[in-house]
């Protein structure tokens, strides 16, 4: 950051529980970038908060890679509906990382059962 508003990306932000977050984050002037499958809901999350408007699907790299393009954090909730929510998680915490993404918020519902998330199982018990 360089003294500018953060842009946090909020993956799912039209969802449930990530759509509580990006008021939250807009009242603490944050700039949102909403991370949506469904084009037809930007209008949704922008009442919210959010200022820009990434459309895209998790399991299209180039559209995560576009929608991380300059962020200084990420909050991503797992998608509970979807088998793969696993690796998507992943797959996002790995873009993050190649994009530089210096802060990043992950909730996956499936973590604490999942091998791939060891010390979440440990802290589950």
């Amino acid at each position: 950051m360089t003294g500018t508003k953060p842009t946090i990306l909020a993956i799912g932000a039209s969802g449930r529980f990530a759509g509580m977050v990006v008021p939250e984050l807009a009242r603490r002037s944050v700039t949102v970038r909403a991370f949506l499958r469904d084009p037809a809901k930007a209008d949704i999350v922008r009442a919210k908060g959010a200022t820009e408007i990434a459309i895209g699907d998790l399991r299209d790299p180039g559209t995560l890679h576009v929608a991380l393009e300059g962020v200084d954090g990420v909050f991503y909730i797992g998608p509970h509906f979807a088998e793969d929510e696993t690796v998507l998680g992943l797959r996002v915490v790995e873009a993050a990382e190649r994009a530089g993404a210096p802060a990043f918020r992950f909730f996956l519902r499936d973590a604490p059962r999942d091998p791939a998330f060891a010390s979440h199982s440990e802290v589950a018990g």
